[in-house]
């Protein structure tokens, strides 16, 4: 679609067609979410856990597709781009398969470390 749209337009235009492109499928992908996403179910502990009851996790998975389908019908594909988007879909896919965005391919949780003033 790059070739067709390059011959009318220059490319900062099409760029921001495909920004356009991308905002309104991540928008319509967070309207309606994929029915395959996992769903938050509360958090017994947290200061208002049960607001975030129902609310779809995941949606990385979301931006991820959009840009990519917007990368593929706005950029001048080569085989470079087109595997960098399908690692970019791997490496979204590994942190998503087990429904918890801190684990990647290893299995292992990725921790912050919560650094506390020293008391006095």
């Amino acid at each position: 679609m790059y070739y067709i749209l390059n011959q009318i337009m220059n490319p900062n235009q099409i760029a921001m067609i495909g920004v356009l492109v991308a905002f309104i499928l991540t928008f319509l992908g967070l309207k309606f979410p994929f029915s395959f996403l996992p769903v938050d179910h509360g958090r017994e502990f947290a200061v208002n856990g049960a607001l975030s009851k129902g609310k779809t996790r995941g949606v990385g998975l979301t931006f991820v597709c959009s840009f990519i389908i917007s990368c593929v019908l706005f950029m001048p594909m080569d085989k470079e781009y087109i595997i960098y988007c399908i690692l970019l879909f791997a490496m979204m896919l590994s942190a998503v398969r087990k429904g918890n965005h801190s684990t990647g391919i290893c299995g292992r949780r990725t921790e912050c470390a919560h650094i506390t003033p020293a008391e006095s």
